[in-house]
């Protein structure tokens, strides 16, 4: 067999390449299979034929391709990328031109081979769209959102322009996805990204951190107010409902703004700076923005402080409990005790509005509730071996507490541990716990009064629950919010308010307690109307382990008929 019959044979159907060479010229001397089916030409269509002859290679890419013979004169070869349409599908191929010498080395011509890497393009998109967008919600995620951040600072400095960095947090996210589950969060996360969106120009950016925190990259501003106006926007647009699959859901978002390059010109201390501002929205009560200022990254960083001394305060044991009277309105009779934590750190007078928040956001306040509830049965313990008086001992439980899964395991093994009697144990919890997952909230507290422990709903009146939830409940007790207490010798509806809360616990067959009392007329009005046990700095301030021991040694009964 002619080896040159046979050489053609193998380059014209065994190669999965397409193959064309051409002369000096640029005439088509060769024109494989592959090469017919590329660009739909039959090779004696084209041979000898001019690369300028044919329409459609000519349309593939000529600039770049008569671009690549010239630097192949030079270098011998080159390599270089295209796309096309072939049969209605963009395809991508790789090209490498490499030049033909006769033996007296004189360019003769050239052979450019087409290579399909459209499988290897899409890879490589798909893990660049991996790597630099959420999948969840396909906008960019932390790394592009950093990549772009730095960009828009390069460019912002370049053109002497400022840019606005905004930090958005969901609120009342965890309650939506802790209620209806994350199928419902997720759709809500996805929501959240289109309306971020629509609040944006298109040289903008908004990309999800993780979790229901995203960022808004603003360029080119000219002023605050514009940051003003898009973050008060987004507050809006985040604050419409959301319907997803028959679920109304409302959120709302609270919004930090940084400034570049007023703030920083560096972007991880933007970032870090539009997030302590978004934090300051939480704590003036959300939905809303706020612009950073210095003074925020002092209270971080006193924030920060405070983190660290509760995590040794613990190994320290520079918690206590203190305890305040509960007294029977009618009798004077001692009844039960409310728990109250304190800090005793012997650097720093830190109160518990500077501590439980913190406690909270970084969940060191389940240990600690753990550890006071412990601390107070062990305490109870004690006086009941002694043999003084029985009384309640009643510990609030903040919501992070009460919502553990294991928390009326957490109970029943303090309770075994200590031995403390159940029926001598009183778990007070808001009443905004009611407002949260009713269903899973009744089962807790059914078990928890298995447990035989008293149950109270603590700040009554302060919150959003319906009387339908109260009468389902399994409590003992009501406790009226102090503020109400306040107010009722000289406010005439919070005096109505108090009346009707303590008809409505009586009527549910309830005991009533009302905190917060400090005058003898809050006292003789609540006697008028039938509440059932006081405390305040009428009878006592709280007091610690060896006042109360006293104080029960001695049966005292307080005078509650000044």
């Amino acid at each position: 067999m002619d080896k040159e019959v046979l050489l053609d044979a193998i380059l014209r159907s065994s190669i999965n390449m397409a193959i064309v060479a051409v002369d000096t010229d640029y005439r088509i001397e060769y024109y494989n299979l592959i090469a017919e089916d590329v660009f739909g030409y039959k090779a004696s269509d084209v041979i000898g034929k001019t690369v300028m002859q044919i329409h459609e290679i000519e349309r593939v890419d000529p600039t770049r391709f008569f671009s690549a013979m010239q630097i192949v004169k030079d270098v011998g070869s080159y390599t270089y990328t295209f796309k096309r349409k072939v049969e209605n599908q963009l395809v991508y191929f790789e090209s490498r031109v490499t030049g033909i010498w006769d033996n007296k080395n004189n360019l003769v011509g050239y052979v450019v081979m087409f290579r399909d890497i459209t499988e290897r393009v899409e890879a490589q998109e798909r893990l660049s769209q991996l790597a630099h967008y959420d999948p969840l919600t396909n906008i960019p995620n932390r790394m592009l959102f950093n990549d772009r951040l730095t960009h828009a600072m390069t460019h912002a400095k370049r053109q002497n322009k400022s840019l606005a960095l905004l930090f958005i947090d969901l609120d009342r996210f965890k309650n939506i996805n802790d209620t209806l589950g994350h199928e419902i969060g997720d759709l809500l996360l996805k929501e959240t990204a289109l309306r971020l969106k629509s609040c944006i120009r298109e040289s903008d950016t908004v990309a999800r951190m993780g979790g229901d925190e995203f960022t808004v990259i603003l360029t080119n501003i000219t002023m605050t107010e514009d940051a003003s106006t898009v973050a008060a926007k987004i507050i809006k647009t985040l604050s419409d409902p959301f319907y997803l699959k028959c679920n109304e859901c409302m959120v709302g978002a609270s919004v930090g703004i940084s400034l570049y390059p007023t703030d920083s010109t560096d972007g991880s201390t933007l970032l870090k700076y539009a997030d302590l501002a978004m934090y300051k929205v939480k704590e003036k009560g959300r939905n809303d923005y706020q612009f950073y200022s210095a003074g925020m990254n002092k209270d971080a960083l006193l924030r920060l402080r405070v983190e660290n001394l509760i995590r040794n305060a613990l190994d320290k044991e520079e918690f206590i409990v203190l305890y305040e009277p509960q007294v029977d309105i009618n009798t004077g009779r001692l009844v039960g005790f409310e728990t109250i934590l304190r800090w005793k750190n012997p650097q720093y007078n830190i109160s518990p509005a500077e501590y439980i928040p913190v406690a909270e956001e970084t969940g060191l306040i389940e240990p600690i509730g753990k550890w006071m509830l412990r601390e107070v049965c062990r305490q109870g313990k004690i006086w009941k071996d002694e043999g003084l008086p029985n009384i309640y001992l009643a510990v609030k439980m903040l919501p992070q507490q009460f919502k553990r899964k294991d928390i009326v395991e957490v109970v029943h093994e303090i309770l075994t541990q200590t031995n403390y009697p159940p029926d001598s144990l009183d778990i007070a919890l808001t009443e905004n716990i009611i407002t949260t997952n009713v269903s899973d909230t009744i089962k807790t507290f059914t078990a928890l009064k298995r447990l035989g422990v008293h149950i109270t709903i603590d700040d009554f009146g302060s919150g959003y629950s319906s009387l339908a939830n109260m009468k389902r409940l399994p409590v003992n007790t009501i406790k009226i919010n102090k503020h109400f207490v306040h107010n009722i010798t000289t406010d005439t509806d919070y005096a109505a308010l108090a009346s009707a809360i303590i008809a409505f616990a009586h009527s549910l067959k309830l005991r009533v307690i009302a905190e917060g009392v400090k005058t003898l007329g809050q006292l003789e009005y609540l006697r008028s109307i039938k509440c059932d046990e006081v405390q305040g700095e009428l009878f006592s301030f709280p007091v610690d382990a060896d006042s109360i021991r006293a104080m029960l040694l001695d049966e005292i009964q307080f005078n509650v008929h000044k």
